[in-house]
């Protein structure tokens, strides 16, 4: 294939997303009178009562707390529904994969497109807690590089559960479990641990990661840890390369299980 016909097909594959993203986004909010703000409503909510209820943490060390809590939920909260929803990404849309003229990664692409959507009006909710907290919001011109590696390691792993999603039908069930416990082991509401299992967690879970980066540069106006840079940007290339030779390799034969 030429390189000529390999940008065509990039562009037609990204062209389908887009459309495919849409209308999921359209058909998510057809007929509801809140809109765009369902999208909002669960990571609000948490905000609101982790802060209740934020005697119980170990926020009182944890300066901007409000701020630090928000952002770390709205990135969980990014990579769990693309992942979410990408485990029925091609079992869903059986009569679309039968399709053969159909560039079937377009329907994995489209999810984490989607969600983009809701994560944009998520960031002006930091925005304005930012601005109430007295937190400044210039530093915010560099969340777009950092959700771009959060952005590519998140659809590497949206091909691998969506490929996974074809063979087994219960990963749609088993991974929402995985994704509780995966709360507990990401410094969301806490502070990163250094000791003990839940320190061991803590590092060994790449949202961790994403989220010290993001926090250090953007709430802290701090140089982000060297390391920490590396292994992101490693384990979002290897994730991706991961999920699309995955995704490659079994294709074939997703019109048959479907």
């Amino acid at each position: 294939m030429s390189l000529k016909e390999s940008l065509e097909k990039i562009n037609n594959i990204f062209g389908i997303s887009i459309s495919f993203a849409k209308a999921n986004f359209k058909l998510r909010n057809e007929g509801s009178y809140l809109g765009i703000l369902w999208y909002l409503l669960e990571p609000i909510l948490f905000l609101v009562i982790l802060l209740t209820i934020r005697g119980v943490t170990s926020q009182g060390n944890i300066k901007y707390y409000p701020v630090y809590l928000f952002l770390g939920l709205i990135m969980y909260n990014f990579f769990m529904s693309v992942t979410s929803a990408s485990t029925t990404a091609i079992q869903s849309k059986g009569k679309f994969v039968k399709n053969m003229t159909l560039q079937r990664e377009s329907l994995v692409l489209s999810t984490p497109i989607q969600f983009i959507f809701s994560h944009i009006a998520e960031l002006i909710v930091l925005t304005i807690l930012m601005i109430y907290y007295h937190v400044g919001i210039v530093n915010l011109i560099y969340y777009p590089f950092i959700f771009l590696f959060l952005l590519i390691f998140t659809t590497g792993a949206s091909f691998m559960l969506a490929t996974l999603g074809v063979f087994i039908n219960d990963i749609k069930n088993i991974w929402p479990v995985f994704m509780k416990i995966l709360w507990f082991a990401t410094p969301i509401f806490y502070a990163v641990n250094n000791k003990g299992l839940i320190g061991s967690l803590n590092y060994l879970n790449p949202l961790t990661h994403f989220m010290n980066i993001a926090r250090e540069v953007i709430i802290y106006n701090q140089l982000p840890n060297l390391r920490g840079c590396i292994l992101v940007v490693s384990v979002s290339i290897i994730f991706l390369f991961l999920g699309i030779k995955i995704f490659n390799k079994y294709k074939v034969r997703f019109a048959e299980e479907v």
